[in-house]
C-alpha cells in the first residue's frame, strides 16, 4: 500500500506539472484522471485481472505467492511475490495517480495565474524560472495530503486484497470482521492510526524542507 500512494504520488505530480503547460496533454490527463478517480478499487481491481491476469495470462490472480515455491531470502521467492504483487498495487496505484495528477495541474494553473507569475513575467524573468517558483507553491498542498492519503487508502487495500485474495492489512481486518475477532480489529486499526500519525509527523519535517517560510516563522522572523 505504501510504494503505490509513494509512487503514485511523484508520477500524479509529474504528470500534472506537464499537463499544466501543454495543452495536448493537458486534453488527454484531464479526462482520463477523473475517469481513474471516479473509478471505485474493487472496479479497477476486477478490471486489471481479467485483461492482464484471465485473458493475457500474465500475471497471477490471487495469492502473495505461488504454493509451489518455499518461502524466504532468495531470488525466486523475491521475484515470485513481486509477480504476484504487481495488479494488487496497479489498483491502488491508478486510482490515487488520477487524484494527485489532477490537483497538481489545477495548482500549477492558479499558481501561474497569480500577481507574482504576472509580475515576474513583467520583469522578463524566464518561463523556466516562473514555473520552477509555481511547482514549488503548487506542492505544498499536495504534500498535505499525501500523509492523509495512507489512511484513505486502507478501504481500497481492503477491497482490492478482497478481489486478488492477497495477504495484507485490508484482508487481516476483513478476517477480524468474519472471525469477530475484536482483540486483532483493535490491533489492526492501532496499527493504522500509529501509521498516520507517524506520517504527518513526517510531513511536517517535510514541510521545513520545502516550505521557506516555515523556516522564517521558526527563526522569529515574517514570512
Amino acid at each position: 500500500m505504501i510504494p503505490s500512494v509513494l509512487l503514485s504520488w511523484f508520477a500524479g505530480n509529474w504528470i500534472g506539472a506537464l499537463s499544466a503547460r501543454r495543452k495536448i496533454l493537458d486534453n488527454t490527463v484531464l479526462p482520463v484522471g477523473y475517469l481513474l478517480t471516479a473509478m471505485p478499487y474493487m472496479w479497477i481491481a476486477v478490471i486489471l485481472a481479467w485483461a492482464f491476469g484471465a485473458q493475457a495470462g500474465w500475471f497471477p490472480l490471487s495469492g502473495g505467492y505461488s504454493l509451489d515455491i518455499q518461502p524466504g531470502w532468495n531470488a525466486d521467492f523475491v521475484l515470485d511475490a513481486l509477480h504476484h504483487w504487481v495488479l494488487p498495487f496497479l489498483s491502488l496505484f491508478l486510482v490515487a495517480l488520477g487524484g494527485w495528477a489532477i490537483g497538481m495541474r489545477n495548482m500549477i494553473i492558479y499558481e501561474l495565474e497569480s500577481d507574482y507569475s504576472a509580475y515576474l513575467s513583467a520583469l522578463g524573468a524566464p518561463q523556466r524560472l516562473i514555473r520552477r517558483y509555481a511547482f514549488r507553491n503548487a506542492v505544498l498542498p499536495q504534500v498535505t495530503g499525501l500523509a492523509l492519503q495512507l489512511g484513505v487508502l486502507v478501504a481500497g487495500a481492503l477491497v482490492t486484497e478482497i478481489v486478488f485474495a492477497y495477504p495484507g492489512l485490508g484482508s487481516l481486518i476483513l478476517a477480524a470482521i468474519q472471525n469477530q475477532d475484536f482483540f486483532l480489529l483493535q490491533g489492526a486499526f492501532l496499527f493504522i492510526v500509529i501509521g498516520v500519525l507517524i506520517a504527518n509527523f513526517l510531513i511536517d519535517i517535510v514541510y521545513v524542507v520545502v516550505d521557506p517560510r516555515t523556516r522564517t516563522g521558526m527563526a522569529g522572523g515574517t514570512s
